[in-house]
């Protein structure tokens, strides 16, 4: 790596080879990584950069990697349109949470109040 440009709260912070060792909280944004031969982008959804005088490495739960303002689009585009194990286990325990908060307004006192139809039909 010949250099790279971090989005943090404060700002845009330039990285160089043979730095001091740091840790920064990035910023949801793009990472602008300069090699020898090509520039590289990396849309990331932030985290946590540590770095010392050899490498850094980025801790981030989201991150599309592209050479060009073109492929990091089509990236984005993929991964908005295709939903991720840990999205869809989030989205069916938010399911989970409205079912159960519908049967305690349906019921008196908030005690649950078993279905006859329901009673075996699902388990969680």
């Amino acid at each position: 790596m010949v250099g790279a440009r971090v989005p943090t709260r404060t700002g845009l912070v330039g990285l160089r080879p043979r730095g001091e060792p740091l840790v920064l909280a990035v910023e949801p944004g793009l990472v602008l990584l300069r090699l020898v031969a090509q520039t590289r982008f990396a849309a990331t959804a932030g985290g946590l950069l540590q770095g010392d005088r050899e490498r850094c490495q980025l801790w981030t739960p989201f991150a599309v990697i592209g050479s060009s303002a073109e492929e990091m689009l089509d990236a984005l585009e993929r991964m908005r349109t295709t939903p991720s194990s840990e999205l869809v286990a989030h989205r069916q325990l938010g399911e989970l949470e409205q079912r159960i908060i519908a049967e305690l307004r349906e019921s008196p006192h908030g005690v649950p109040v078993a279905h006859p139809a329901r009673v075996g039909a699902e388990r969680v």
